[in-house]
């Protein structure tokens, strides 16, 4: 689906998620508007990304937020199933991690902050994913790049430190 996000509209809707599909899409809208396409939001599907690059040099590449998010939330379940063997806390407690605060019940809310009360490596991840969600509410991109940058930097030393000490 190809969409106008400053004015809110569909433009079009191609069938199939692959190259050629992805690339015919793009190449019915952009007659109509190869020149005005600065930027271009996507999901990390290669697919995508290589007509972007491809059709569109010139324009900016920006992976949406609800696909990066979902990457981080599965690198946090990753995390919390392999600590569920050694921590009771952590069984039956996946939508309590992955789920927004103002969504939680609270039953889920209890379990939620009991497992950070743990101290476990999910919890960081957790608190890892809530830091880079705050690169959104950045008032420019320069402001957001620092962000991104020192964000990184701090993903890079505890993931150092956990490899170093076990």
């Amino acid at each position: 689906m190809l969409s106008d996000s400053e004015r809110g509209v569909v433009l079009d809707v191609g069938q199939g998620r692959d190259k050629q599909s992805a690339k015919a899409l793009l190449q019915r809208i952009m007659g109509q508007m190869q020149g005005e396409i600065q930027t271009v939001t996507t999901e990390m599907w290669k697919a995508y990304i290589s007509c972007v690059t491809e059709l569109l040099p010139h324009a900016t590449l920006i992976h949406d937020r609800f696909h990066l998010v979902q990457y981080l939330n599965k690198a946090i379940d990753r995390v919390r199933r392999r600590e569920v063997k050694q921590h009771e806390v952590l069984k039956q407690s996946r939508y309590e991690l992955l789920k927004n605060a103002e969504n939680r019940t609270a039953n889920q809310e209890e379990i939620f902050q009991a497992i950070q009360k743990s101290n476990l490596q999910v919890s960081i991840a957790w608190k890892l994913r809530e830091d880079f969600k705050a690169i959104f509410r950045c008032g420019s991109f320069a402001e957001a790049k620092q962000y991104l940058t020192l964000w990184i930097e701090s993903v890079k030393r505890l993931v150092k430190c956990e490899t170093q000490h076990p």
